[in-house]
C-alpha cells in the first residue's frame, strides 16, 4: 500500500509541476524486465510515474508500484525548468535536452493518444510490459483465482448477498478493463 500511495503522490505533483500522462511509459520495459527484482528495484516499473501503472505482479511483488520518478519524469523537468546555466545561450541548450528524444526509453503518448481511434496497442491506460497479451492474460487469470476464492470463501451463512456481488462486480468491471486493450493488437499500427 505504502508504494502505491507513493506511486500516486508522484504522480499528482508530476501534474502540478505541469507534466502530462505518458501512456506509453508503461510499455518500455518487457517483462523479463519487469520479473527481474534487481532491475526494478534500480529501474522502477516504467519510464514515468504520469502513466496510470497498475501494480507489477511479474516480480513476485518485490516492486510493485514506482517510488521514484522515471527516466522520461527526470528528461520532462530538465526541459521545462532547466536553468541552462552551463551554455550561453537557452535555445542552444533546449535544444541538447530535446536531443535526447530519440531515445526509446523516452516515447511518450498522452490523453488524446489513448483514444478508441487510436490504434497503437501499446498506448493504453492501466496496462505493463512491452508485451501487454502477456500482462493481460496474467491479470485476467488473476481474476478467475479472485472469483474462485470469492465464491469459496466469501460465501456465509448469515453474511448479505450483496458484499459478494459488489466484489464479484469489480472482477468484472477489471475483466471488461483488461479485455477491451487486446482487440488493438489485430490490425495494430505502432
Amino acid at each position: 500500500i505504502y508504494q502505491g500511495i507513493v506511486d500516486l503522490i508522484l504522480h499528482e505533483v508530476g501534474h502540478t509541476l505541469g507534466l502530462r500522462h505518458n501512456f506509453r511509459a508503461s510499455s518500455v520495459y518487457s517483462v523479463e524486465q519487469l520479473s527481474d527484482s534487481i532491475f526494478t528495484t534500480k529501474n522502477g516499473t516504467a519510464t514515468s510515474v504520469m502513466d496510470y501503472n497498475p501494480a507489477n505482479t511479474f516480480d513476485n511483488g518485490d516492486t510493485f508500484f514506482l517510488t521514484k520518478p522515471g527516466k522520461y519524469d527526470f528528461w520532462a523537468i530538465e526541459y521545462a525548468y532547466s536553468t541552462c546555466e552551463n551554455y550561453t545561450d537557452e535555445e542552444t541548450c533546449l535544444r541538447d535536452i530535446m536531443a535526447k528524444s530519440t531515445d526509446p526509453e523516452l516515447i511518450y503518448a498522452t490523453d488524446e493518444d489513448t483514444n478508441w481511434g487510436n490504434p497503437d496497442p501499446l498506448t493504453n491506460r492501466y496496462d505493463m510490459s512491452s508485451d501487454p497479451i502477456k500482462y493481460y492474460s496474467k491479470y485476467l487469470d488473476m481474476i478467475q483465482i479472485y472469483w474462485e476464492k470469492l465464491l469459496n470463501e466469501e460465501e456465509l451463512d448469515g453474511e448479505p448477498y450483496y458484499k459478494i456481488r459488489n466484489k464479484f462486480s469489480q472482477g468484472l468491471y477489471e475483466y471488461f478493463r483488461a479485455s477491451r486493450q487486446i482487440p488493438k493488437f489485430i490490425g495494430g499500427v505502432y
